[in-house]
């Protein structure tokens, strides 16, 4: 890795979503350059309590419910404030054990890119997400492969006007000229 990294996963509630995005993560426990942490966004079901269970994350509470951009905010002051961020939604996992190396590969390729998104399939087969479209009339955002059967489709690097924040790898100089 180029440049050490701070995940950053929200949770509000449905620990088992957490529990699978975590386990999929576990690889990075202990990995000096990547930083766990995970925001208890005023959890009210078994979270807070079995995060405990994963010494290698941090844990911000929150005594309620902040909202995404408000409990990710928060997390953005208390990580260090030279790593590159990575933004996951807890209802995420992750298949592929080279992910954050590719994506850091896509971020640091050229000097103009500032964010990178990926590709997300649901459990059922068909693509979620792969970049967004702008609708020059009104700007309403069109996702790219949008509920299409996965067949392997949009997997080279490209520009797109806009991703999904459900997984977003922001270089830290963005983040300092945003």
């Amino acid at each position: 890795m180029i440049q050490p990294v701070s995940i950053i996963i929200l949770a509000w509630n449905r620990w088992a979503l957490t529990q699978r995005l975590l386990d999929s993560l576990e690889g990075f426990a202990g990995h000096p350059s990547v930083h766990v942490t995970v925001v208890d966004n005023g959890c009210r079901d078994e979270t807070a309590g079995e995060l405990t269970r994963y010494p290698w994350i941090r844990v911000i509470r929150n005594e309620t419910n902040l909202g995404f951009v408000r409990g990710v905010n928060g997390a953005l002051r208390e990580i260090d404030p030279d790593d590159d961020v990575v933004l996951l939604n807890n209802d995420i996992e992750i298949l592929h054990a080279d992910w954050l190396e590719r994506l850091q590969a896509t971020a640091y390729g050229s000097a103009s890119v500032g964010i990178v998104g990926c590709r997300l399939v649901l459990e059922d087969g068909r693509l979620l997400h792969a970049g967004t479209w702008i609708r020059p009339d009104d700007y309403w955002g069109e996702q790219i492969g949008s509920l299409e059967t996965d067949l392997d489709q949009y997997t080279e690097d490209r520009p797109v006007e806009g991703i999904v924040f459900a997984c977003a790898y922001i270089k830290r100089q963005t983040l300092r000229e945003v």
